[in-house]
């Protein structure tokens, strides 16, 4: 679908991404690939987006996954929010990271 769009004459911004990522993401528990082609043609992820990835990674008990794209986050220059941090210390509760969970608090 995505290498029709511009042929088709459709531009895929990141409202376009971030849709196409949950479904992704809840159909086949896909993380990243679409965040490559998102920055290729300049689009810029939002917090959305990265919350989407976060999300999907953390409900596959990826914690380490999760990590780097909070990291990737940060380095995009897209603020982390409290939905970030929710579903980072959810993930690490689930995974009984309990400590872990403890020291994102303070």
């Amino acid at each position: 679908m995505l290498p029709l769009a511009p042929k088709l004459g459709v531009r895929l911004n990141a409202v376009s991404y971030n849709t196409i990522l949950k479904g992704a993401c809840l159909r086949d528990g896909f993380m990243g690939a679409l965040l490559d082609e998102m920055l290729s043609p300049g689009v810029r992820p939002t917090v959305v987006t990265f919350n989407t990835l976060v999300g999907s990674a953390c409900r596959e008990g990826e914690l380490g996954a999760a990590e780097r794209l909070i990291n990737e986050m940060v380095r995009c220059g897209v603020a982390p929010n409290a939905a970030t941090y929710a579903l980072l210390m959810r993930g690490l509760c689930d995974a009984d990271r309990h400590d872990a969970a403890e020291k994102l608090m303070f």
